[in-house]
């Protein structure tokens, strides 16, 4: 019964994030479209959709980045754990 209600917990704290996560996204969102329409001069506003796709693109190599050390920091767990099984078992 507790650890149902640690897991009902443990859900509805991770729906606020989600939450709050997708109003952030929404609120970034209208702001990058409100620079962008709010310019008169269409040079400027070229360099300001040029610039939004280079944060666009940093960001998607961040991510990649963060992919990769997080495969590499499980694959040592898994590692580490399989050595220590290995250890325990001999």
């Amino acid at each position: 019964m507790i650890e149902d209600v640690d897991v009902l917990m443990m859900m509805m704290m991770m729906m606020m994030m989600i939450c709050l996560h997708v109003q952030l996204s929404n609120d970034e969102m209208f702001w990058v479209i409100t620079e962008i329409c709010s310019e008169q001069n269409i040079a400027r506003r070229a360099k300001i959709i040029k610039h939004f796709i280079q944060i666009a693109s940093d960001f998607l190599r961040l991510l990649h980045l963060l992919k990769l050390a997080n495969t590499i920091m499980l694959t040592s767990t898994i590692t580490f754990h399989m050595c220590l099984y290995a250890c325990i078992q001999a």
